[in-house]
């Protein structure tokens, strides 16, 4: 942007200085007598006007490539966005929130502000298990994730899922919560929290 700044201050000075040098050069011509009907081919032909128009075009060229480069790259993150909304939709917006905005690398949980990390209630508790309990999930900071009370539900069983966007489903949500959580544990991994009767885990 500031680029793009510089170069459109460099449009409009060389088209001011052009603009300014042909109305000298017009009035030039009108003094000595000049037939109206030939000035302005006479001073478009100036080799100096020439010479300022020329630079005109040149810098009014870089601008709007300069902005055409800028809207591109617009349109490139519009289209990135609609492909993360239709994958993974309210979800998505979630972890844009969470993962790009959000600068601290203390545990997830902590940085939460009693938010559900699903639907932004601020209702939210630190309790709920990505790895399910039922699947072995254990009760560690790395697999527990702020949700309100009426998320663990939808996660869990389904119930009400769509509240949290058109076509989510469970399988979405898993993603979603796994996707979040690796922001902040990029080694996290399913089977590290899964307990396994006898085996000693080191946490």
């Amino acid at each position: 942007m500031q680029e793009l700044g510089k170069r459109g201050r460099s449009y409009a000075q060389s088209e001011q200085e052009y603009r300014i040098a042909l109305a000298k050069r017009i009035l030039d011509e009108r003094s000595k007598g000049t037939p109206v009907t030939i000035i302005s081919d006479i001073c478009r032909g100036d080799r100096e006007i020439t010479k300022l128009r020329f630079e005109r075009d040149c810098a009014e060229v870089v601008y709007k490539s300069a902005l055409e480069a800028i809207n591109a790259m617009k349109l490139q993150l519009r289209m990135l966005d609609a492909q993360v909304e239709r994958e993974w939709g309210t979800c998505g917006q979630r972890l844009r929130q969470h993962l790009f905005l959000r600068k601290s690398r203390k545990p997830c949980t902590s940085g939460d502000n009693g938010f559900c990390v699903l639907c932004g209630s601020p209702y939210g508790d630190p309790v709920a298990h990505v790895v399910r309990r039922s699947q072995g999930g254990k009760g560690i900071e790395r697999n527990i994730v702020t949700l309100c009370p009426a998320c663990p539900r939808a996660y869990d069983e389904g119930a009400n899922i769509q509240r949290l966007g058109r076509g989510t489903t469970r399988e979405s949500l898993y993603c979603y919560l796994v996707a979040y959580l690796k922001g902040f544990y990029p080694d996290w991994n399913r089977e590290d929290m899964i307990y396994h009767k006898g085996v000693e885990n080191a946490e």
